[in-house]
């Protein structure tokens, strides 16, 4: 449908994020930190000024390559600088800032497409990617050791470390919640706000926005249950956690229930991103961040693509209600936990 080709850019991230955690490996976080922002400033300028529909979805693909390959350098730069002490915080930090330049960006670009024409917010986010370049080219220095850039990279996804039994369920489990996270925001929320309790498309957005802000709150829990319970305990309690917030909107007897779901929601996602990104770090040598987190966020960005496309699947075979996919997203949540937890137990203490 025509929201699935105008979301195109953002579902083709997963494209080029392993391959960008290993050239961030091999040249440096830098190159991919300037490169990134100005392939999404080019390909917006070209979209600002697409006259053809399959054009535009071209120019967007692209916007979704440069994008990918920026949040992998990032990550791998901020696993770079984060001392144990700090990293939850930092992961937070930076897990919250997406978020909301995530709410906040569609709403400017909403805002600018009814002041000027729909090209307005292409303009603008030509304007973000090269003032994001720019800061990346002059006011950033790279984390990454020259020393560390000279070692060989193994030859294989094996060799390199990313197939041991700690690190394949952690891909897994990342899958698995950004596939509910998706679906669940994307389609469930409103869906289940607009036929279930008749909420008008303002207040649906006001509750969108509310699992964005209760993220910020997530953030001052993170780093406690982080150092008391370990990375590998908070992710598995903070996903348990995601799948009973879901459960939650079942309940549609009241809207006040529906309301607290999502803020629920919102609190448990704004521990469990940074929890995982702190896991990832804490199981893999510095010299495989990069390939690790773009494994990752390749799992993750999977099932970001393939979960709009199976719950619309199910609406189609199911019919009217919303129970199927509640459960699916709640048992897929569940499983891989019960997954992560027993495939976990060989990783290095500090996932402990």
């Amino acid at each position: 449908g025509i929201r699935d080709k105008l979301v195109t850019g953002v579902q083709t991230c997963a494209l080029p994020i392993l391959p960008s955690g290993v050239l961030s490996q091999r040249h440096g976080r830098r190159p991919l930190l300037i490169a990134g922002p100005l392939v999404v400033a080019v390909s917006s300028f070209a979209a600002a000024l697409a006259t053809d529909f399959v054009w535009l979805v071209f120019w967007r693909f692209l916007q979704g390559v440069g994008s990918g390959v920026y949040l992998t350098a990032s990550m791998a730069a901020l696993a770079d600088i984060s001392p144990p002490a700090r990293r939850a915080n930092n992961m937070s930090l930076y897990q919250a800032s997406i978020q909301l330049g995530a709410t906040i960006g569609p709403v400017l670009g909403g805002y600018l497409a009814w002041l000027f024409d729909f090209r307005a917010p292409f303009w603008a986010y030509m304007l973000v990617g090269l003032a994001a370049a720019a800061t990346a080219a002059f006011a950033f220095t790279d984390t990454l050791d020259p020393e560390e850039r000279r070692k060989p990279l193994p030859s294989s996804v094996r060799r390199i470390g990313l197939m041991t039994p700690a690190f394949t369920v952690v891909c897994v489990l990342s899958f698995a919640i950004f596939f509910t996270r998706v679906v669940t925001l994307f389609q469930l929320v409103p869906l289940i706000g607009a036929d279930t309790f008749k909420l008008d498309v303002g207040t649906i957005g006001a509750a969108l926005t509310l699992c964005a802000f209760t993220n910020f709150l997530g953030m001052p829990i993170t780093a406690p249950m982080l150092e008391r319970l370990g990375a590998r305990t908070t992710v598995a309690i903070t996903t348990i956690a995601n799948a009973l917030c879901i459960g939650m909107l079942w309940f549609d007897a009241s809207v006040w229930v529906f309301w607290l779901s999502v803020g629920l929601l919102g609190v448990t996602m704004g521990v469990s991103y940074p929890s995982i990104s702190a896991y990832i770090i804490g199981c893999l040598p510095r010299e495989r961040y990069g390939p690790g987190m773009g494994m990752q966020r390749t799992f993750g960005d999977v099932g970001f693509v393939i979960g709009p496309v199976i719950a619309g699947f199910l609406y189609d075979i199911a019919g009217p209600g919303h129970t199927v996919v509640i459960l699916m997203n709640v048992g897929l949540l569940a499983v891989c936990t019960v997954l992560f937890v027993a495939g976990s137990g060989g990783a290095r203490r500090e996932t402990a």
